[in-house]
């Protein structure tokens, strides 16, 4: 079988993006575009170890440590270990998806040392391929992400401004995504007796600077304006979010709660 360069770098890198991203996503990392980058190439070129015949344990030993040199060029030392895992485990099922590929196509492949080339395959196929694989393995872990938030409906939540310490009762709210138009902070929506509670307890030039206007749109209303301020930081979980925006509703909530959560800041790790 002659085996195009090309092809098998443009293979490899692709399917090593992908699997980096889904890992980010997975475990919650915040990582450049540049570093996911990177480690695409070096799944490109790792994959030129396809050439060298070595025995199965000494194959999956070199998938290993290439596995964990890419792992640390994108996401750094943080939870090596999963992230490890979460990237094997990825490229795995893309690497099964592939198979399935190879079964429909009638065309042939190699396999060594981690590392598959599929021959006879335009680069139409190839991105058509993956990017179907990517987003059926996007959805599951959107799936996941949404099951998580859903277990977990209310949170007490701990509000500082200025160095005062406001505490609520906070529900998950799965249809509030709003972000402040400026500085795209997300935005967590507090009852009326809440911001009441706030405003009153500073006087009106210390908020000056923290004021903010924030545009939404609800359903079976028409868009409207939201006043808000900007926190130094929410707490919920002993886990602190900074950036964080309180946009004042004008009524009280119907139920046992003092505010609506942004669900964008509780997607968190799967496992």
């Amino acid at each position: 079988m002659v085996i195009y360069g090309e092809y098998l770098f443009a293979e490899n890198f692709a399917s090593g993006i992908i699997a980096l991203i889904l890992t980010k996503m997975i475990l919650d990392f915040n990582v450049s575009k540049f570093r996911l980058f990177f480690g695409g190439i070096l799944s490109g070129i790792a994959s030129f170890l396809i050439f060298f015949e070595t025995s199965f344990v000494t194959g999956a030993f070199i998938k290993i440590i290439t596995c964990f040199v890419i792992v640390i060029s994108a996401f750094g030392r943080k939870l090596l270990y999963k992230s490890m895992f979460v990237f094997l485990l990825t490229t795995v099922m893309l690497g099964a998806f592939a198979f399935v590929l190879l079964c429909c196509s009638n065309n042939f492949g190699i396999s060594n040392n981690g590392y598959l080339y599929m021959e006879k395959l335009s680069y139409h196929f190839i991105i058509m391929a993956l990017a179907s694989g990517f987003m059926v393995l996007l959805m599951t872990v959107r799936l996941a992400h949404r099951h998580k938030i859903k277990s977990k409906i209310f949170k007490e939540i701990k509000v500082v401004i200025l160095g005062k310490i406001f505490t609520a009762k906070a529900i998950i709210d799965s249809g509030n995504s709003l972000k402040d138009p400026i500085t795209r902070s997300s935005v967590i929506v507090i009852s009326r007796a809440l911001s009441k509670k706030i405003s009153e307890s500073f006087a009106k030039e210390e908020l000056v600077k923290r004021v903010c206007i924030i545009p939404f749109v609800a359903v079976g209303t028409q868009n409207g304006i939201m006043q808000g301020i900007r926190a130094e930081f929410i707490e919920i979980d002993e886990k602190r979010f900074y950036n964080v925006v309180l946009g004042f509703n004008k009524k009280d909530f119907s139920g046992d709660f003092d505010a609506l959560l942004n669900v964008d800041m509780l997607k968190g790790s799967l496992i």
